[in-house]
């Protein structure tokens, strides 16, 4: 069907998705939220829950937002509260982190709701852009992406991997396994590799066999792997200190992998 499209979320998006999310989709997703957290809502273990799974980009920024609002108020509602249980919202792709997050700055919200995360997934595929980038450009994004958490006030890295295309020495794929690590400790949240599988093949896609086996990341991850920073700098007046460079003049060296590689896309 030409007018559908699917998207990681698992939902068909046909052209009249504007209206589609007016009504009873995203009505369903926020009882069903509030089903699970007043089931768990009293569960030590749980410590987060996602709203939902890298949602369309299709989907208006301001019902994106209006979405989250309300899911945020469903799990709170049914007793996950905020000392307790992050609220994990999805930015997808995270070409959108600039759309979203003004968009929720706009309303108020950073201040308004308490331990409620942005999640990105950083992937070094899934664009043409990838295939042109050296390992050094790889590794400058890698910084620009460190800066882009780092500048926002809660952020995980829900999911990131080591596979890229091209051709890379060893040495360097255990470079840039380190260099993420150390990148997205700048997160607040943390970060989450992408994955665990029993699969023989796709290793840049497994923790076990692609990062620990291969020795690219040491198994257990040691002191620098858990608490180091690829910028210390940033840390050393806390969260918002004066050492962050979040002006638009200080982040323009980045500029470049964002707009060039989301016109690639």
């Amino acid at each position: 069907m030409p007018e559908e499209m699917f998207d990681q979320s698992g939902v068909t998006f046909t052209t009249k998705a504007s209206s589609m999310f007016d009504c009873a989709f995203c009505v369903c997703a926020v009882k069903i939220l509030a089903i699970v957290a007043a089931r768990y809502c009293d569960k030590s273990c749980v410590t987060g829950i996602q709203v939902c799974n890298e949602p369309s980009e299709r989907m208006p920024v301001g019902r994106l937002c209006d979405f989250y609002e309300n899911a945020i108020e469903a799990v709170r509602g049914a007793g996950m509260s905020a000392d307790k249980v992050a609220v994990v919202l999805p930015i997808f792709t995270h070409w959108r982190a600039p759309e979203v997050t003004d968009a929720w700055a706009e309303r108020g919200n950073f201040m308004k709701y308490d331990n409620v995360v942005f999640d990105l997934h950083y992937y070094h595929n899934f664009s043409s852009i990838w295939n042109l980038l050296s390992h050094r450009q790889h590794v400058d994004v890698v910084a620009c992406h460190a800066l882009e958490l780092k500048c926002l006030p809660h952020a995980m890295v829900g999911e990131w991997s080591t596979s890229r295309p091209g051709q890379f020495s060893e040495a360097e794929q255990a470079d840039f396994a380190r260099q993420q690590v150390l990148g997205y400790n700048h997160a607040s949240h943390g970060w989450f590799f992408w994955n665990w599988h029993d699969h023989e093949f796709y290793t840049d896609w497994d923790m076990e066999r692609g990062a620990f086996k291969t020795g690219r990341l040491p198994k257990p991850l040691g002191p620098s792997e858990l608490q180091g920073f690829l910028r210390p700098e940033w840390e050393e007046d806390g969260r918002g200190g004066s050492s962050l460079p979040c002006t638009a003049a200080q982040t323009e060296p980045c500029t470049w992998h964002v707009a060039t590689a989301h016109g690639l896309g």
